[in-house]
């Protein structure tokens, strides 16, 4: 059987497993709980972490020579890689107490980032680096410990800034001991025109357009500009997040929403059509309340954010509980919302029905349970750099999310803290390496729980992109399908690759377990090609070609072979939709 077959071969079936995938492993998503996700079914967040195997001087000041350009750190030359976790370690003896050297890249072309600045968190005390013009970064720790991304941010750049003290990135110092070749990816802010019309289509001039949510989330602590305002011709142009919304109101003509797409085409225009206001749709509600432990007693620092219970263009917004454990959140729809509380020390909590207006919700949590473990490649050497997963078993295949941490550590050791006592499972993954073997691990109540997890390094797949008529595509997407972490991780936790100049890709960390490979490009159909599965150590040459969108056409997803939708319903799997291939 020939390559071509093979891969048709295998279509069939894997291509329903995978696009089933995104529900068996995101199943407690609140996003897509609430379907607050884009028209592709994409939920949105910033992925800021990857690696370079790149090395710098024992002074961290290494020239952007000496670091090479962005590969994926496939090696100076290579086509764009994998963006997952990745570090070595050096001894540096002249850091007493450990240092952190790495680069800031755009995400999108890899390019470095001057003046991208990174802010610690040790114990209370922070420490801020800048990076400098080729994109480099030393940290020098002041003492040796754990210290936290706490924010990471550049202008022009979407930043990962979540509410002070629950970011899930650890750095662990160590006496002499340099970690190098982290890469901080940040996002860059996409331009966007919108245009704000009445219902008979004329431009409403000074119509006033808001980004809803642009201090919530992974903005919370550096907000992104958000309020803009139309001009003679009912136009705004500014920076937005894949995924945005955007409200427009004027007094005269009413309100209107949008969901921004996550990629802009050329002369697209984004259209607001202002109306009588819903009701309920006045981002002017509020709610409130109180965060209490077990015992009745005040919980200070959880983050509570409210979702509208409903389907539509529903903003969210978010509060954190002082010291008598008191919240407040403004900026919601009028309506019910579900109340969903995180807290470095407690497992998440819920509580549900609670409408705007109200300032008695009372939210639960349960003391949480610690966790500590290590990840040992194939040979039982400890990886410095990775991420792990923990999910709760809900049934044969159902795996809900409850936490992920991203560990950047000589001896390869990890924490989780405010875990629920009980059954979990979990799994590591770092660039290079597929995802492990589910480890399973039971959480006490009391005591540290702890754990191994290996991993295994994985094969590579690599090849060119082109279109229909034989040219190279530049700057293709090419992922695997299926996900890992939760829309709120800060770690792009599957193999992800962008088309160089001449088409070509690269992506390592494939695994023995049959997959998809999802390609995409902006003007192009995209591609689904199912059947992937490569030894450890091995390659494969896959060469994709993209069709054009014609004029008129709407962009869709090609498959080979047929694709269906699946839901898990207790221990069955469901159809929901059959796709044709």
């Amino acid at each position: 059987m020939n390559k071509r077959n093979r891969w048709i071969a295998g279509g069939a079936l894997l291509v329903a497993v995978m696009l089933g995938a995104w529900f068996l492993a995101s199943s407690d998503e609140v996003s897509s709980a609430l379907g607050l996700s884009d028209d592709s079914g994409r939920s949105w967040a910033s992925s800021v972490l990857g690696g370079s195997s790149a090395r710098e001087d024992a002074g961290g000041s290494a020239s952007a020579e000496a670091l090479g350009s962005f590969d994926g750190g496939f090696g100076a030359g290579a086509p764009f890689g994998v963006w997952l976790p990745t570090a070595t370690i050096a001894e540096d003896p002249s850091s007493p107490y450990g240092s952190l050297t790495g680069r800031v890249l755009s995400s999108v072309d890899g390019d470095a980032i001057e003046g991208a600045e990174l802010v610690f968190l040790r114990e209370g005390t922070s420490s801020s680096v800048r990076s400098r013009s080729d994109g480099t970064f030393t940290l020098r720790a002041s003492a040796s410990g754990r210290y936290v991304l706490a924010i990471a941010s550049a202008e022009g750049f979407l930043p990962y800034a979540p509410e002070w003290g629950h970011s899930a990135i650890a750095f662990e110092a160590r006496a002499t001991q340099r970690i190098e070749g982290v890469v901080v990816h940040l996002t860059p802010l996409v331009q966007r025109d919108v245009e704000v019309v009445d219902a008979e289509g004329g431009a409403v001039a000074g119509a006033t357009v808001e980004l809803l949510g642009a201090d919530s989330g992974e903005r919370t602590m550096a907000p992104v500009q958000s309020n803009y305002t139309a001009d003679d011709e009912g136009r705004v142009t500014g920076q937005s997040w894949p995924g945005a919304m955007a409200e427009a109101r004027h007094e005269a003509h009413g309100v209107g929403r949008v969901r921004l797409a996550g990629r802009r085409r050329a002369g697209e225009v984004a259209r607001i059509v202002l109306g009588p206001p819903d009701p309920h749709q006045t981002s002017g509600g509020a709610l409130g309340g109180v965060v209490v432990d077990t015992g009745g007693q005040p919980i200070e620092g959880a983050l509570v954010t409210a979702y509208r219970q409903q389907q539509g263009l529903h903003p969210s917004s978010q509060g954190t509980s002082d010291e008598q454990g008191r919240f407040e959140i403004a900026g919601l729809d009028l309506g019910s919302h579900m109340l969903v509380a995180t807290h470095p020390a407690h497992p998440r909590a819920y509580t549900r029905g609670v409408e705007t207006g109200r300032h008695d919700a009372r939210i639960t949590m349960r003391s949480g349970a610690s966790l500590t473990g290590q990840v040992v490649d194939q040979d039982g050497a400890p990886l410095p750099a990775f991420t792990v997963i923990a999910r709760a078993v809900r049934g044969a295949l159902v795996r809900q999310n409850v936490a992920s941490v991203s560990s950047y550590d000589a001896g390869g050791r990890f924490e989780f803290a405010g875990l629920a006592p009980g059954e979990l499972e979990l799994i590591a993954t770092a660039r290079g390496y597929p995802p492990s073997a589910p480890v399973p691990v039971t959480v006490r109540a009391s005591g540290a729980s702890s754990v191994r997890i290996t991993v295994r390094r994985g094969g590579r797949i690599s090849g060119v992109i082109r279109s229909a008529d034989g040219s190279p595509v530049q700057g293709a997407t090419v992922s695997l399908e299926g996900r890992l972490g939760s829309a709120s991780s800060a770690v792009p936790l599957l193999a992800r690759g962008v088309s160089d100049g001449q088409g070509r890709y690269s992506l390592e960390g494939i695994g023995e377990t049959l997959s998809s490979v999802r390609v995409h490009a902006d003007g192009f159909h995209s591609r689904i090609l199912a059947g992937l599965a490569i030894p450890p150590g091995e390659q494969q040459t896959l060469d994709v070609e993209l069709t054009p969108v014609e004029e008129g056409e709407t962009s869709r997803t090609e498959l080979v072979g047929i694709g269906a939708v699946l839901m898990p319903r207790g221990d069955t799997l469901v159809i929901r939709r059959v796709v044709p291939g």
